[in-house]
């Protein structure tokens, strides 16, 4: 993860990678319900899933 700030408004949002190469054969789609702030320890809800197309 890291952070980025938009030059027009001065706002810092977070970039999140997913690494998605070793799912299982036949994952059609994954879920993520949250991600953990590494410094606070708490979780932010995200609640959204991802179609997986593997070839």
């Amino acid at each position: 993860m890291r952070a980025v700030v938009k030059p027009q408004t001065q706002q810092t949002y977070y970039v999140a990678y997913f690494e998605m190469t070793n799912l299982p054969e036949g994952t059609t789609e994954v879920h993520v319900q949250s991600i953990i702030d590494a410094l606070s320890g708490k979780p932010t809800p995200l609640n959204f899933t991802l179609p997986v197309h593997q070839p």
